[in-house]
């Protein structure tokens, strides 16, 4: 997603009817997360992984379970789901630019 001329990447995981998204910014080292192209989830699908550094995070609330960011959490970007596309908040997005 471009905001200005700064490009943000983000996580958009849909389970059931419940839509979750972060910046794709892993809060120790600052790193994506995804390990190949948009794939981001454990071997269990449970969990959201960090390739640098195997970090556990949460699908529901960003939290991380496991790893050297224990405790931290992924930055959550207010999203909806209109006519099966994801929409970002505005708002939220330039917060998570300008954090």
């Amino acid at each position: 997603m471009a905001i200005g001329e700064r490009l943000v990447s983000i996580i958009c995981i849909r389970r059931s009817d419940q839509l979750f998204v972060y910046k794709n910014s892993c809060p120790h080292t600052g790193v994506n997360l995804e390990w190949l192209p948009d794939q981001f989830l454990d071997t269990t699908q449970q969990y959201l992984v960090c390739s640098t550094h195997g970090a556990l995070f949460q699908v529901e609330d960003g939290h991380c379970v496991a790893g050297p960011c224990a405790g931290d959490a992924l930055q959550k970007v207010t999203a909806t789901i209109k006519n099966r596309e994801c929409f970002v908040d505005s708002d939220s997005i330039l917060n998570v630019v300008h954090s």
